[in-house]
């Protein structure tokens, strides 16, 4: 798996701004968290979603030729997942990440991922 952070710079309040996916082998998102300015989280997964998260149904454009084509994508670059989880990485990384914008989303009384 690879692990890609994107910083998306703009005002609109209802959009993130920033990105995390997991990727499979073929560059395809697996896992989503799109975290937002008011630090709210929505999550994707091939199984549900919350709020506006979706995966790409295909591969992530090449991170360098990403910010040549939209400015205000910045900041995107692959992570190794220990980064992210602050200790050693293993594939469970985006999914305790997951867990904790459900949780979030459970204590402030919003909808979590559709089926749960």
């Amino acid at each position: 798996m690879k692990y890609v952070r994107l910083k998306w710079n703009h005002t609109n309040p209802d959009e993130p701004v920033w990105i995390f996916s997991e990727l499979d082998e073929r560059g395809k998102e697996v896992r989503k968290i799109e975290c937002f300015r008011n630090g709210f989280c929505d999550v994707a997964t091939a199984t549900g979603s919350s709020g506006t998260a979706a995966l790409m149904t295909l591969p992530l454009p090449d991170l360098s030729q990403l910010a040549k084509r939209d400015p205000e994508f910045d900041g995107a670059e692959r992570f190794d997942a220990a980064a992210l989880a602050g200790r050693r990485a293993d594939c469970d990384s985006i999914e305790r990440l997951a867990a904790g914008a459900k949780r979030a989303a459970a204590v402030s009384g919003l909808s979590t991922l559709s089926g749960e």
